[in-house]
């Protein structure tokens, strides 16, 4: 018997609730994107974390994330994956870049 949902992860998560600043790179800006998108981080691991957003984001942009109480952190990422839920509301992965 084969499970279609087997878990791809590699790192363990951990709950991580916080607002976060996504600064899509110029050159990866879509006709409906602003250059910085306000986001609710959810959860976190060694090698990304996901999150909500009311703006569209797409599979392979990359951003630098960081948090909006400490701008001094900054992370370089590529979104991985992306789910529309209804009323725009957008749910994506983000995968750490060195």
């Amino acid at each position: 018997m084969k499970f279609r949902n087997k878990e791809k992860r590699r790192h363990e998560r951990k709950n991580y609730i916080s607002k976060i600043a996504i600064l899509v790179h110029p050159g990866d800006l879509t006709e409906d994107q602003h250059s910085v998108e306000h986001a609710l981080a959810m959860d976190i691991c060694d090698n990304g974390l996901s999150f909500y957003t009311d703006s569209p984001v797409r599979k392979r942009q990359s951003v630098n994330i960081t948090r909006a109480s400490r701008k001094d952190i900054c992370k370089h990422a590529v979104v991985r994956w992306v789910r529309k839920f209804d009323k725009g509301l957008y749910k994506a992965g983000l995968m750490y870049v060195e």
